[in-house]
């Protein structure tokens, strides 16, 4: 028996010898993008629209952490509901499972219920930027979430592109059309496997007014009915203070049924922002 047991494990040794031995003699591959071949703007912009993602309605589950250098950091979940460019609901729920706040969005408005204070508001649009320290509208809004390209009401007045690495650098002087006086400078990095955003930099300059700055970087990408949305975003509002806004999308569902409840208790107060 003892004899077995050694002629084994010999057995066994020289198998992991010669397998040790192949496997060192194999040389590491090394995978290299091929090298970006030159494209034209028209092209790389169409491109770019051909796979922005749509649908008619959306549900996801979020994980958001948020920081605001300096002053806070939290983390959250969200549920979040949205009817392509008319609604955009988010039930926000902390680590206790209970949930704190809910929040409803349209091209026009905000509303958000605050359940753990008991008080509700109500505001234009424009109020968010006023929490967020921004200047954007719903189309924007929406734009960034779902990794899309910002081509809302605005004209082009120059654009070209750029060899950046691994990515077609896309970069966009354009006039808002609604305030002729707005520019915005936009600087999209594309990736060339899915012609998604890897990467957005948007500046807003308004005679009169503070620049308002917005990196957004797309760090993966899942597939959800043959089409490339984000996983993992990170929005960096330049602000002061500087604001960072990490997002996960988990479990997206589209075009599924269901409401938009936003029912407030009668026992809840406004409040003025």
């Amino acid at each position: 028996m003892f004899k077995i047991y050694i002629r084994t494990s010999l057995y066994f040794l020289v198998i992991i010898s010669i397998l040790t031995g192949i496997s060192s003699c194999k040389t590491t591959k090394k995978i290299v993008r091929p090298e970006l071949k030159p494209e034209t703007f028209s092209t790389l912009y169409h491109k770019m629209e051909d796979h922005k993602v749509t649908f008619k309605k959306l549900s996801s589950k979020l994980a958001v952490n948020y920081i605001k250098q300096g002053k806070s950091d939290l983390a959250f979940k969200v549920n979040l509901r949205m009817q392509k460019d008319s609604i955009l609901w988010a039930s926000i729920v902390p680590g206790m499972g209970i949930e704190a706040a809910r929040i409803e969005i349209t091209p026009d408005s905000l509303k958000m219920i605050n359940r753990l204070k008991k008080y509700y508001f109500k505001g234009k649009f424009s109020l968010l930027d006023s929490l967020l320290h921004t200047n954007i509208n719903y189309s924007v809004l929406q734009s960034i979430l779902l990794g899309n390209g910002l081509n809302q009401n605005l004209t082009f007045n120059s654009e070209k592109v750029i060899l950046d690495g691994n990515y077609y650098k896309l970069v966009l002087v354009s006039k808002n059309v609604d305030n002729n006086k707005t520019i915005i400078y936009q600087k999209i990095w594309l990736n060339p496997d899915n012609f998604r955003i890897h990467k957005m930099d948007v500046l807003q300059q308004t005679p009169g007014q503070k620049p308002h700055r917005i990196e957004v970087f797309y760090d993966s990408h899942q597939i959800i009915d043959g089409m490339a949305f984000p996983q993992k975003v990170k929005l960096v509002i330049y602000s002061n203070p500087k604001t960072e806004i990490f997002i996960t999308f988990k479990n997206i569902n589209l075009n599924q049924s269901f409401g938009f409840p936003f029912y407030i208790p009668s026992k809840y107060k406004m409040k003025r922002l």
